[in-house]
């Protein structure tokens, strides 16, 4: 199915949580800007990357949403691949660079041939 929308998903730089990703959600086109997107991984309870808007807190442990989406329509279901594309690939990237060989001595610059 082609895309409706041009929307850019970031996850913000150091925003790990425990079990996910905050993403800033970007519809330039629009000129709507939405920080504070959830991504979380996969877990025993839940087999599938999820999501969740922006929300704050409304009291007596509740949360209460920022921004409301129709998840029945292609804006969401956009916003939802984007947002778990990305969460996918910092996912990827900060294995990658966990699992490099990375010495614990300084490098000594002079041993590099400029």
């Amino acid at each position: 199915m082609p895309k409706l929308y041009n929307i850019i998903a970031e996850v913000h730089q150091g925003a790990s949580v425990e079990k996910g990703y905050r993403v800033k959600v970007s519809l330039p086109e629009l000129g709507i800007f939405i920080n504070g997107f959830m991504v979380y991984r996969p877990n025993p309870q839940f087999p599938q990357w999820g999501i969740t808007p922006p929300s704050r807190q409304a009291g007596r442990g509740k949360w209460a949403p920022i921004v409301e989406f129709n998840k029945k329509m292609p804006l969401w279901e956009e916003i939802f691949d984007e947002c778990v594309a990305v969460a996918q690939i910092e996912e990827s990237a900060r294995n990658d660079v966990a699992m490099m060989d990375i010495p614990d001595e300084p490098i000594n610059l002079d041993d590099i041939p400029f």
